[in-house]
C-alpha cells in the first residue's frame, strides 16, 4: 500500500571459509553467547571447479547443522568447464534463526573432484 515500507533484516556480521582443490569444507558460525540465538540473512555456496568436472546422477549435497530440520542443500553437479563456477544463493526476509542458543552453526561441502568450495554467511 502507498506510504507503507517494507522492513528488511540488517546482517551486521559475514563469515567465509574457502577449501584447497579436492578438499571438503566446513563453515562454523560460532555461537552468539549465551542464550542468543543467530539469525541469518544469507547463505551463498560457491563450486569452484579448476579443471574440466565429469557429470553425475547425484546433485552434491551440501549439509548444516543448528538450523531447524537440519536442512541440506543441493548445488549443481554436472558437467562443468575448467574455470567455471557454480552458486546457490539464499536469501532470508524475515531472517532464519538458529535452532538453539548458544550453539555453533555448521554447513558442510564434501570434497569434490577439481572443486575448489567457498561459503559465506550473514547473520546478526
Amino acid at each position: 500500500m502507498a506510504g507503507e515500507h517494507q522492513q528488511f533484516a540488517v546482517a551486521t556480521a559475514c563469515v567465509t571459509a574457502t577449501a584447497a582443490v579436492n578438499t571438503g569444507l566446513t563453515l562454523t558460525v560460532t555461537a552468539a553467547g549465551a542464550s542468543k540465538y543467530q539469525h541469518f540473512t544469507k547463505f551463498q555456496f560457491t563450486r569452484f571447479v579448476t579443471a574440466l568436472a565429469v557429470a553425475t546422477s547425484v546433485p552434491i549435497e551440501i549439509t548444516t547443522t543448528n538450523l531447524a530440520g537440519d536442512p541440506a542443500f543441493w548445488i549443481d553437479s554436472g558437467a562443468l568447464a575448467a574455470g567455471t563456477e557454480s552458486n546457490l544463493v539464499l536469501d532470508f526476509n524475515p531472517p532464519l534463526r538458529s535452532a538453539a542458543f548458544d550453539t555453533n552453526t555448521t554447513f558442510v561441502a564434501p570434497a569434490q573432484a577439481q572443486t575448489r568450495w567457498r561459503m559465506a554467511a550473514w547473520y546478526f
